[in-house]
């Protein structure tokens, strides 16, 4: 009867350490702070909305739905067409939202997973739509 509760304790405290160790490796994850207008192909003045996608990826659809449906019209970036853009970047999943300066290639915001209202609402408000 011990054993098995001994047994039930570890298989419990595993799982809380993988669970937390997951966590803390999602959390470390940083996004750009600034990139190379040029490498996007911005031009101009202004914050421009650049989204990192892949084939398949629902979420990125799902972004660039609601980008679209708030007046953004996003500047899409296929991860397979950027690969080395994306490495250097540092980006390792899609989807990954940028809100970019033109000019000085300072990101303002930035996002990743599935859009949220607040998000697609600060990216609206950052490149002038809303």
């Amino acid at each position: 009867m011990i054993e098995r509760l001994v047994i039930a304790l570890l298989l419990v405290s595993s799982v809380a350490w993988v669970t937390l160790a997951y966590r803390r490796s999602s959390a470390r994850r940083t996004l750009p702070h600034r990139v190379d207008p040029a490498e996007l192909g911005l031009r101009g003045a202004g914050i421009a909305a650049a989204i990192f996608t892949s084939p398949f990826c629902l979420p990125c659809q799902q972004w660039v739905a609601a980008l679209e449906q708030v007046g953004v019209e996003p500047l899409r970036l296929g991860v397979e067409d950027h690969a080395a853009l994306a490495r250097r970047l540092g980006i390792e999943q899609t989807p990954v939202v940028l809100a970019v300066d033109a000019r000085s290639g300072r990101v303002a915001a930035a996002y990743d997973g599935g859009p949220t209202r607040q998000a697609v609402a600060r990216v609206a408000a950052l490149t002038g739509t809303c």
